[in-house]
């Protein structure tokens, strides 16, 4: 059955009247589109459907379920403004900065080393010549 060609009138008659409710032009046209088993389903598929959504209607409009966040609301409120222990708070702000010398280090030892060019001053040493001042006797 493809619901996308079905006239609207059927939706109409689905959801207001039983198969046997019918008269016979809309029972006919019924029958063209589906059985009356078939009528009869997509029918209480509807209904329940449409209880299910009366019954969240109603409770979303009670007050009552509106209570919990108000509640948890006033709570949050009241830790927010209970008073902290001033050791509480020194102890954050060493963590706090103790972790940021801590990273800080260790994105620094991370960084790639400086290549360091040395270039030769001098006369080059050869085979036991050293220079005098680099010579003494025992």
């Amino acid at each position: 059955m493809n619901l996308d060609h079905i006239p609207e009138e059927i939706f109409d008659w689905l959801s207001q009247k039983s198969f046997e409710e019918l008269n016979t032009q809309e029972k006919n046209t019924v029958l063209e589109w589906m059985s009356p088993k078939e009528y009869q389903e997509m029918r209480s598929s509807i209904q329940d459907f449409s209880q299910e959504d009366h019954i969240l209607e109603q409770q979303w409009q009670q007050p009552s379920t509106l209570q919990a966040p108000q509640n948890g609301i006033k709570k949050a409120l009241k830790i927010i403004h209970s008073p902290i222990p001033a050791y509480q708070v020194a102890a954050s702000i060493l963590i706090i900065l103790g972790l940021f010398f801590f990273l800080q280090e260790r994105r620094d030892n991370n960084r790639p080393i400086d290549t360091i060019q040395v270039k030769k001053k001098g006369k080059s040493i050869k085979n036991d010549q050293y220079p005098d001042s680099l010579v003494f006797n025992l």
